[in-house]
């Protein structure tokens, strides 16, 4: 019986986190004409790789937006941030931590949401 309650316990907060990244993913696909992947580092890193390899095949002439670098920077850097904030909050309070984003996200869609009726 233990492991069962366990087991669904787990199924449940796996099927909890990936509606999550699907809710974040799709609420922050795109910034103004940027499109933005935030729930995977490579999506940050492809995207400036692509920036600075367009510069370079230029020749230098056309270089990438700095406000476009500095986004996907900053949402790289909070891929860092975020992880060590996760482990601190785990170690504190289990699996409860991750209602922690949760709650900022549903906060933050529930501002955009007025606008968008």
């Amino acid at each position: 019986a233990f492991a069962q309650g366990a087991l669904g316990r787990a199924l449940l907060a796996a099927m909890s986190w990936s509606l999550s990244q699907g809710l974040q993913n799709g609420a922050t696909t795109r910034f103004g004409s940027l499109p933005i992947r935030t729930t995977h580092t490579t999506g940050s890193l492809t995207d400036i790789g692509l920036l600075l390899g367009q510069w370079l095949r230029t020749g230098g002439d056309r270089p990438p937006q700095p406000r476009k670098l500095a986004i996907l920077g900053l949402g790289l850097l909070s891929f860092g941030f975020g992880g060590l904030l996760a482990r601190l909050l785990r170690s504190r309070m289990g699996l409860r931590a991750a209602l922690v984003p949760a709650a900022i996200l549903s906060l933050l869609g529930a501002q955009g949401l007025p606008a968008s009726l």
